[in-house]
């Protein structure tokens, strides 16, 4: 019997993206972050694979997590700006969505095979897995992701693209702003 090997896109529209979402997706935490955490039993950042995780940059090419530095949050606002987005008032509570959050992944065995190859992961809270490397099939993986994003919002609108393998299971965060075509205007 053949396993179905399923990917997942999850997306979900934002009136705003804080500082701290920035810092989340970066992962610019220091360790008192990451045991504060921890304590969450639902929680599961694994310090031992952290150095793992990576981001593509606007150059379409792979990078340590966190390497720009202005965050997600900034440049977000930097992408508002050139665009000329205005909220309807400052003060209203009823605001337009200014960024779409995507999560995409996929079949717990199957990304985790992508990130590690045959290699042993210990996904216990606490484990050593400091041994591991990352293997260039979830590089590939992501980097196709990110080109569809770029497809589909256009790639100045993908504001930010991490990659996160120190979780129970890998996937990616892509923050962008969809921009819509008014009228009849053409590709």
């Amino acid at each position: 019997m053949i396993q179905e090997q399923k990917q997942a896109l999850h997306i979900e529209n934002g009136k705003s993206f804080s500082r701290s979402e920035a810092n989340e997706n970066e992962r610019r935490w220091d360790e008192n972050k990451i045991d504060r955490l921890n304590r969450d039993p639902a929680n599961n950042y694994d310090r031992t694979r952290m150095h793992l995780n990576f981001e593509i940059g606007s150059d379409g090419k792979i990078h340590p997590l966190g390497y720009m530095d202005k965050r997600l949050d900034e440049r977000l606002q930097e992408r508002l700006d050139e665009l000329e987005y205005h909220p309807f008032k400052a003060d209203s509570k009823i605001q337009p969505n200014i960024c779409a959050r995507l999560i995409i992944g996929g079949n717990h065995k199957r990304t985790l095979e992508m990130a590690f190859g045959n290699q042993t992961v210990d996904l216990n809270k606490g484990a050593d897995n400091s041994h591991l490397h990352r293997c260039r099939e979830v590089e590939d993986w992501a980097l196709d992701a990110y080109r569809w994003c770029c497809e589909q919002f256009g790639k100045e609108n993908v504001i930010g693209f991490q990659v996160h393998l120190d979780e129970k299971s890998p996937h990616c965060h892509a923050l962008v702003i969809p921009v819509g075509r008014k009228g009849k205007e053409k590709k």
